[in-house]
């Protein structure tokens, strides 16, 4: 996937990308990442994502977002 590294620099942190023949142009990406930071980007699609332990904080148009354990993300961007 654009943007993610194909091997992180701290030990803890992964990412794992799959798809589904069965649902074809679905990506299913689960990661743990502790310590990288992502370089401000966007996406061509939705991203819908679930925080199941931890948090995640991100910029979307201008504003810092903090989504806590239990949280859906959407995302649409173009």
């Amino acid at each position: 996937m654009r943007g993610v590294p194909e091997h992180f620099p701290f030990d803890k942190d992964c990412a794992q990308f799959k798809t589904l023949p069965q649902l074809p142009g679905v990506e299913l990406y689960h990661a743990h990442i502790d310590q990288y930071a992502f370089e401000p980007h966007s996406h061509d699609a939705f991203g819908i994502g679930t925080i199941d332990h931890g948090a995640e904080r991100f910029r979307y148009r201008g504003s810092q977002h903090l989504a806590s354990t239990g949280s859906l993300v959407m995302i649409k961007t173009h």
